[in-house]
């Protein structure tokens, strides 16, 4: 089920190739002369759409999103602080425990550290494991775990970054020993940790793997990035909505929710996950729950600049310049079908309707905030949905008016 691996290969990848082609890693002159143009109307922006959530609002929302660092400078092109906190995505473990990649991290991100700490804007990185072949030994030797709540808390002193956030995806069943090993290791990292840094977890939507015991975790993690895409899959045997609000056999929101409150995780240190990206799958006929018959491709949402993503060329915006939007009403995600002499296809998606009322649930649902997933894969089309969720909030907004579900 872990096909973000496949995403994330093919997106750095084309970041990679793109990289080289610019002949530049980080064009950093460039974005300091952008940081500087678009500084004060930033500054204006967050402070006006911040107060208005926080401002006398009993508990606060949070805006947080992952930026991919093959978007490169896209940032610059951003208002940082329309967002709480960013997610540097990402650096990667290796079997041993170091981290072995931070694709520039911290160095040559500078320029976006600072534009982001100007607007108040909490940066920090991700350090991501994502293959069995590295969770497991890892966490299944003390020595390799130990290692790496070292380069952890090394690479957080290095930038002073606020904190960190691990994205730790096993989607099969693992060891007792590595189970046992993850929990270690998660309360050894905090005890390393100074105090005052945060420590956020993607926190998976269903645990197959059973690592994700949040009885046993939720001690040493402050804050949980619920996983709410990849409801279907890009290799899964069947299409459907990649993050159902409702519906579709108890794999939706509103069950991820429940989940998450049978547990014992208070509401506040809940934030929902939104996919700015879909799928199109080939499938055998155009009904909900198609069985697929390959593989998906990823869909981003807007058209992206060819420089950044070069390999991944395929928008819901340039389908939908030709197709209709179909919608289940039961879940609330659009899709669309199609037919070529190949076969027929299904794409879904989300979309302003779809996305608005699943920020609608977070609202309503006291939940701790949204994140998104991936900053610029929306080329900003979505960020008037991120303001009017900050006024949600907002004393007499649609939190404060609404009774959330029983």
């Amino acid at each position: 089920m872990n096909t973000l691996r496949v995403f994330f290969f093919q997106a750095a990848v084309a970041g990679l190739v793109a990289f080289v082609l610019a002949g530049t890693v980080f064009p950093a002159t460039a974005a300091r002369a952008q940081v500087g143009e678009g500084l004060e109307q930033q500054q204006a922006n967050r402070e006006s759409a911040k107060r208005e959530s926080t401002d006398g609002a009993p508990g606060r929302s949070v805006v947080a999103g992952y930026y991919a660092w093959w978007m490169r400078d896209a940032w610059t092109e951003m208002d940082l602080g329309r967002y709480d906190r960013i997610l540097f995505f990402t650096t990667r473990v290796d079997s041993s425990g170091f981290i072995l990649t931070r694709n520039g991290w911290p160095e040559a991100w500078e320029d976006f550290r600072t534009a982001a700490a100007s607007v108040g804007t909490r940066l920090v990185p991700t350090v991501a494991m994502m293959e069995p072949e590295t969770i497991l030994p890892v966490f299944s030797d003390s020595v390799r775990w130990q290692r790496l709540v070292q380069d952890i808390t090394h690479m957080v002193a290095e930038a002073e970054s606020p904190g960190l956030h691990l994205d730790v995806e096993l989607f099969e069943p693992a060891t007792d020993a590595a189970i046992a090993g993850f929990h270690a290791f998660l309360e050894a990292l905090r005890a390393a940790l100074p105090p005052g840094k945060e420590i956020s977890a993607f926190a998976p939507s269903f645990d197959v793997s059973l690592m994700y015991e949040l009885e046993a975790i939720a001690p040493h993690v402050d804050v949980f990035y619920v996983q709410g895409y990849d409801l279907h899959w890009l290799t899964g045997p069947t299409a459907g909505p990649v993050a159902p609000l409702d519906g579709w056999g108890g794999r939706s929101w509103k069950d991820i929710v429940a989940r998450y409150r049978a547990a014992g995780i208070s509401d506040d240190r809940i934030v929902m996950t939104v996919p700015y990206y879909g799928y199109e799958w080939p499938v055998a006929h155009t009904g909900y729950g198609a069985p697929t018959t390959g593989e998906g491709r990823i869909l981003t949402w807007a058209r992206v600049d060819s420089l950044r993503l070069p390999d991944l060329r395929l928008s819901v915006e340039a389908r939908l310049d030709e197709l209709a939007v179909l919608r289940d009403t039961v879940s609330g995600s659009p899709f669309y079908t199609r037919a070529d002499s190949a076969g027929v296809y299904q794409g879904w998606f989300e979309d302003r309707e779809s996305l608005s009322r699943k920020l609608e649930f977070i609202a309503r649902e006291r939940l701790g905030g949204v994140a998104v997933f991936l900053m610029g894969y929306d080329n900003g089309q979505f960020s008037p949905l991120l303001d009017a969720f900050r006024r949600m909030w907002a004393p007499g907004g649609h939190r404060d008016r609404e009774n959330r579900t029983p």
